[in-house]
């Protein structure tokens, strides 16, 4: 199921067509370290660990500053790092109920 997601990903993504061997290792108590690395080069290959390490999505709102030579407050703007979480996060609970 990891690969599906990862290989769905890859093809929406980019147009270079990744190709991922299947994550096929049983995770035991002797191959924790490989099964490890193997997961999280995975997930950074297509920047996706912050779903796995982190429980936490972006802030929904930055701060800008106002322009340079002006005088005022800063103001309050969506953040785009919270769309593009949302949207990898809807993708790989789509592909999970698939």
């Amino acid at each position: 199921m990891a690969a599906n997601i990862l290989l769905g990903l890859a093809a929406n993504s980019n147009p270079v067509n990744f190709q991922i061997p299947s994550l096929s290792i049983k995770l035991n108590q002797n191959n924790f370290s490989l099964w490890r690395s193997t997961i999280i080069s995975a997930l950074e290959t297509f920047d996706l660990e912050s779903f796995v390490l982190s429980s936490d999505p972006p802030a929904a709102t930055i701060s800008v500053p106002s322009a340079a030579g002006t005088k005022g407050p800063p103001t309050i703007e969506a953040n785009p790092a919270l769309v593009s979480w949302k949207k990898k996060d809807r993708y790989c609970l789509r592909q999970m109920f698939a």
